[in-house]
């Protein structure tokens, strides 16, 4: 009985460590403090066949001069035409997180994490000397969503409220706003449903019209210009 006993521990511990060799290896991971970034290193991307999108180590694509091979928000089929028949770009994630009365853009220290069998990002940042923000990001298998949730972390005393702004920039450029090329769109905050709806027509390879919507589980308030959603932690 000694014997067999042995034997099923043995099998089971063999297949608990085959288990995390292959959990491990739909894992991968980068780490960093602030800048520069690692040696050629390029942003992950999450896609579901029809969207495509890059982020960079805080969960955005705020910061230019990564090595990457597209910029931007990308649908599948949403071409300008000719001449050069590109891809429209529907924009840019951006972020601001404002503490003690310091404004951080970048963090102090990063981890990026890409789960493979999950299809998600992971993302942890500390910003300035007691703050830990943790960023979890997927874009939805069938549906055109892209989930992104932030959990704020103290990691020593907070020198009051921190404030948090989320942007998204419908901007053919990732530094500074630029019209998108043969693209009109309105944004319309609706305050009941807590939804910026962004109602949008392109001219390309065919006319293209639809809305695309921000919205949050959490009370929070548009900018003057509906371009930035706050929200204080």
């Amino acid at each position: 009985m000694r014997n067999l006993f042995s034997l099923l521990t043995g099998l089971l511990l063999a297949c608990t460590v085959a288990q995390a060799a292959r959990e491990g290896a739909f894992l991968s991971t980068l780490q960093g403090t602030g800048t520069p970034l690692p040696p050629r290193y390029v942003m992950p991307l999450l896609s579901n066949g029809c969207l495509s999108i890059h982020f960079d180590m805080q969960g955005t694509q705020k910061l230019a001069n990564y090595r990457q091979p597209s910029d931007g928000i990308l649908w599948q089929g949403r071409r300008m035409g000719p001449p050069n028949d590109a891809l429209f770009s529907f924009g840019h994630y951006k972020q601001e997180i404002t503490y003690g009365g310091a404004t951080y853009l970048t963090p102090k220290e990063w981890t990026q994490t890409l789960d493979t069998r999950k299809a998600e990002m992971v993302c942890q940042n500390t910003y300035g000397p007691s703050l830990a923000v943790k960023t979890e990001i997927f874009v939805h298998a069938t549906e055109n969503i892209v989930a992104i949730r932030k959990t704020f972390q103290a990691t020593g005393p907070l020198p009051g409220s921190v404030t948090y702004r989320f942007r998204y920039d419908l901007s053919s450029s990732s530094d500074g706003f630029q019209m998108p090329r043969r693209m009109n769109f309105m944004p319309r905050w609706e305050p009941e449903r807590q939804t910026l709806d962004i109602r949008y027509t392109a001219v390309g390879s065919r006319d293209f019209e639809g809305i695309i919507s921000m919205m949050a589980d959490r009370s929070v308030k548009p900018d003057e210009s509906l371009e930035n959603l706050s929200i204080e932690v």
